[in-house]
C-alpha cells in the first residue's frame, strides 16, 4: 500500500500482542475518535468455519473499541451475513446510539459481505 500523508499505517496481524502493543503505542494511549475494523480471516470457503473465525475477529475489534474509542465515537466492522450476526447487531445497539448496516456498492450482490456500523458510543 502507498503512502498516505497524515495517516500511521500497521501492516500486521491484530491478533499477536506485538501488532497490538505497536498500535497502542501509536495512539499513545489516547482514546480514538473512530475504529474501523476491516479485517477478516483468511477464508477456507467453509461457512461453518469462516462465519465464526470473522465473528471472533470483529468481537476482538468491538472490545477495543469499548476501551479506546471516546464517548460519542464511531465504530465500523467488516462482516458477513449469516448465524451470529444478529448478536453482535444487539450488542452494537446496546454500546451505540443507532446501528446501521451498509452493503458497499463495491461488493458483489451475491456477496454476504456487509459493515456494521456503530454511530455514538454511549
Amino acid at each position: 500500500m502507498d503512502a498516505i500523508a497524515g495517516v500511521d499505517f500497521i501492516e500486521g496481524d491484530f491478533t499477536e500482542e506485538s501488532v497490538f502493543e505497536e498500535l497502542l503505542n501509536l495512539i499513545e494511549n489516547r482514546p480514538v475518535d473512530l475504529v474501523i475494523s476491516d479485517i477478516a480471516p483468511n477464508l477456507s470457503g467453509m461457512t461453518s468455519v469462516d462465519l465464526p473465525r470473522s465473528i471472533d475477529l470483529i468481537e476482538l475489534a468491538m472490545d477495543f473499541a469499548k476501551t479506546w474509542l471516546r464517548p460519542g465515537g464511531h465504530f465500523v466492522a467488516k462482516a458477513f451475513e449469516g448465524e451470529g450476526i444478529d448478536t453482535l447487531r444487539q450488542q452494537i445497539r446496546m454500546t451505540y446510539d443507532k446501528q446501521v448496516n451498509i452493503k458497499p456498492k463495491a461488493s458483489r450482490g451475491r456477496s454476504r459481505e456487509i459493515y456494521l456500523v456503530g454511530l455514538g458510543k454511549k
